[in-house]
C-alpha cells in the first residue's frame, strides 16, 4: 500500500466514525421474511473493555428483536484491569449473561471455546458470533436471521457497508442484491451458524486461534455436508469504529494460518471468493458469477 492509499485509509475510517457519531435516525431495516417459528438464537460476543466499542449499543440492538428468542453471552477482555462506567449498565439487560472478566489476553476463539464448553448450545437454532466494534440498524437481527432461514445457509455474514474497512472487497454489501450465496464466509465481525453444521465446524480449531484461515476450510465442510452458505447483502453492517488487526500481530497470526492450512484441506482466496447464485433485487442480475 502507497501513502496515498494509506491517507485514503486512514480519512475514510476516520470519516466513518464522525458519520456514526452524529445523531441520526436510522430507517429501520425491512424485515422481508419474519423468520418462522420464533428460532432461539445465543449471542456469544468479546469486547474488549480497555477500547472504544460498540458493546452498549449491540446488546441493545440484539435485545429488540421480537421474532426471535434471543440470549446473549459476553466475554469482557480487560487485561488492563480498569473498569468502565458500562458495567453498571449492561447489567440491567435481563437477557444479557455475563460470563467472566479475563484479565489477561487470549485469542479470540480460544475465548469462544471455553464458552461454548460452558453452554448447552444444543438448545438454541442459531448460534451468532460477534465481535465489539460494529453498529447495526434496528430491526437487524430478525431481518438477518430471516434472511439466513429462508436461504437455508447454514452458515452466514452481513454483507459489510461501503464505508465500512473491509480487507476483502468481496464482503462489501452489492446494493443490488439481497443475498449471495457463496464458497465464502468470513470469521468477523460477525457470523451466524444453525445447528446443522455445528458438529462439523465446532469446536474451532485452535491451530489457528485467532480464527485466520477458517473461511478457506468452512466451505469444504459445508460442501462435504451437502448444505448451502451465503453473505446477505440486504442487512449490511458498519464496521468502521477501529482498524483491522489493531488489537494483535498479524504478522505472527498469517504464519500460524499458513501452518493451519498446510495441514487442512481448503480452497484458495480466488477459490473461495466466488458466487454460486445470486439472490437479486434486480431480474437479469440473476445468472451467477465469478468475483475473478
Amino acid at each position: 500500500m502507497n501513502y496515498l492509499d494509506e491517507i485514503k485509509c486512514y480519512l475514510k475510517i476516520k470519516i466513518s466514525q464522525i458519520l456514526m457519531r452524529c445523531p441520526t435516525h436510522h430507517k429501520p431495516l425491512k424485515i422481508q421474511h419474519v423468520p418462522k417459528n420464533k428460532p432461539k438464537v445465543l449471542i456469544l460476543g468479546i469486547y474488549l473493555e480497555y477500547r472504544e466499542n460498540t458493546f452498549n449499543h449491540l446488546i441493545s440492538a440484539f435485545n429488540q428483536s421480537t421474532a426471535c428468542a434471543v440470549d446473549q453471552i459476553w466475554v469482557s477482555l480487560n487485561p488492563k484491569n480498569s473498569l468502565k462506567d458500562n458495567q453498571a449498565e449492561y447489567k440491567n439487560h435481563a437477557n444479557l449473561i455475563l460470563v467472566k472478566q479475563i484479565f489477561e489476553l487470549k485469542p479470540k476463539f480460544t475465548i469462544l471455546n471455553e464458552i461454548l464448553e460452558e453452554v448447552d448450545i444444543s438448545k438454541y437454532d442459531y448460534l451468532v458470533f460477534t465481535d465489539d466494534d460494529i453498529f447495526v440498524d434496528d430491526n437487524f437481527l430478525d431481518a438477518f436471521i430471516g434472511w439466513q432461514q429462508h436461504l437455508n445457509f447454514c452458515l452466514a455474514q452481513p454483507a459489510r457497508t461501503r464505508t465500512s474497512t473491509a480487507d476483502n472487497t468481496f464482503v462489501v454489501s452489492r446494493p443490488w442484491l439481497n443475498a449471495r450465496e457463496t464458497h465464502f464466509v468470513e470469521i468477523g465481525p460477525l457470523f451466524s451458524m444453525h445447528k446443522s453444521i455445528v458438529n462439523e465446524l465446532l469446536p474451532f480449531d485452535l491451530e489457528s486461534p485467532m480464527g485466520w484461515g477458517y473461511d478457506l476450510v468452512w466451505p469444504i465442510k459445508v460442501s462435504a455436508s451437502e448444505k448451502t452458505m451465503g453473505i446477505i447483502d440486504a442487512t449490511p453492517v458498519q464496521h468502521s469504529l477501529r482498524p483491522q488487526g489493531a488489537a494483535y500481530s498479524t504478522a505472527k497470526e498469517s504464519v500460524l494460518m499458513n501452518e493451519y492450512l498446510s495441514t487442512k484441506q481448503h480452497l484458495n482466496f480466488r477459490e473461495a471468493c466466488t458466487i454460486v447464485k445470486n439472490y437479486s433485487k434486480i431480474s437479469f442480475l440473476k445468472k451467477s458469477f465469478n468475483l475473478f
